[in-house]
């Protein structure tokens, strides 16, 4: 057996002093080992809220951005790469009247032109209103979006502007027809008027008949000749301050005196004793003879005319005629005072027309409705205060 060479002190020593320089290595790795682990900790709790501060902003914001799609007036639809409907808002569920979560596109809008009154593909009109469609793709993804506009009010708008143009135009054009018209037909009643005398002398009373007959049909020229002068010319442009109940009473003759053969149920309330309104009195006494002759025209069997005036409120006149006629027609209710529109196969359409003419210019409104007995029409007009009223109240 070898034997085990002795090892001396100075070796241990070396070998101590060795270890302990490895030992203190290790300790100091070890402390830079932790204080890193320290610090990688503390930047992985400093990464991590504040990504959780950003995915609870994030968040947020998907909130906000949802409640504002769902709150915009115009429809908003999503759709994916294959056009399929992945997200829409309440406007363009109420718009399209149809559901649309998980439905092809292409679908839908099959579906919204077969119930469609015309055939465009970007502007269509469902349920009565007009749509306008456009499509945008949203950046860096896919999807694309359908912004769907309700512009039915812009329609009409434009509509009654082109209208209004139309009808300035056409009223220019009858105001020159009608005056070049009126000469003639003024020569006309002055020759029948003349062989009306001299067939009277003649004892020709079969030919003095077709004479009457003639001057009937020139007369019923010469109304609707009238007639549309004072559409074209427009409402009366001369106003004075008038008692509400007097001027009441004094419409309620003429026309008992215009209409002698209707049957009058004219009401006034007491409390217009002491109201005015700044008014023509010519022409709201033709704006009755316009109504009153109207209902005539409708109505086969004995007629009979309610009118009512009353106070309304302290600042409007409120006036109710009604009659026993047939009524209108639903469906033209809302067309019944445009120009030129009639339902009678004589009729020239300017009567009704001419009414709202005349009220627009007393600052006032018309609309008109069926009751159980016939038809009615509403009328309001703006109440004045008398100048002396006036004057008495800045005095006190």
């Amino acid at each position: 057996m070898n034997a085990v060479p002795a090892i001396s002190d100075a070796d241990l020593h070396i070998a101590f002093e060795q270890f302990n320089q490895i030992s203190s290595q290790l300790a100091h790795a070890y402390q830079d080992l932790e204080s890193r682990f320290r610090q990688i900790k503390s930047e992985l709790s400093d990464t991590k809220a504040r990504r959780l501060l950003e995915l609870a902003e994030k968040e947020r914001l998907a909130r906000r951005m949802h409640l504002l799609l769902m709150a915009l007036p115009m429809g908003v639809i999503v759709l994916d790469q294959a056009g399929i409907i992945q997200q829409c808002n309440q406007a363009a569920l109420a718009l399209l009247a149809t559901p649309l979560q998980g439905l092809a596109w292409q679908q839908v809008i099959d579906q919204l032109f077969s119930k469609a009154s015309q055939k465009d593909i970007n502007n269509i009109r469902v349920n009565g209103r007009n749509l306008h469609f456009s499509s945008k793709t949203i950046a860096d993804s896919k999807d694309s979006l359908i912004l769907v506009n309700d512009v039915t009010d812009s329609v009409a708008h434009l509509d009654s502007v082109k209208r209004k143009q139309r009808l300035a135009f056409l009223g220019k054009a009858i105001a020159s027809i009608a005056h070049d018209i009126r000469t003639p037909l003024a020569a006309a009643f002055l020759n029948l008027s003349s062989l009306n005398k001299k067939l009277a002398n003649q004892g020709q009373a079969e030919h003095i008949e077709a004479v009457a007959k003639v001057k009937y049909n020139l007369k019923a020229l010469e109304n609707t000749i009238n007639s549309m002068l004072m559409y074209a010319r427009g409402a009366a442009d001369t106003f004075e301050l008038i008692n509400c109940k007097t001027c009441c009473e004094l419409l309620a003759k003429d026309l008992l005196a215009i209409f002698p053969n209707i049957s009058f149920n004219i009401h006034t309330h007491k409390s217009l004793g002491n109201k005015y309104i700044k008014a023509n009195f010519d022409a709201l006494t033709t704006l009755f003879r316009n109504l009153i002759a109207n209902s005539k025209t409708a109505c086969a069997g004995r007629l009979i005319v309610d009118i009512e005036f009353a106070l309304a409120s302290h600042s409007r006149l409120s006036i109710a005629v009604s009659d026993n006629g047939p009524g209108i027609q639903e469906e033209v209710l809302d067309k019944i005072f445009d120009a030129f529109f009639t339902t009678r196969k004589n009729g020239t359409g300017l009567g009704l027309s001419i009414v709202k003419s005349i009220i627009e210019s007393h600052q006032g409104h018309i609309h008109a409705g069926n009751v159980p007995a016939g038809a009615v029409f509403y009328i309001d007009l703006p109440i004045q205060q008398p100048a002396a009223e006036i004057q008495a109240a800045s005095r006190t």
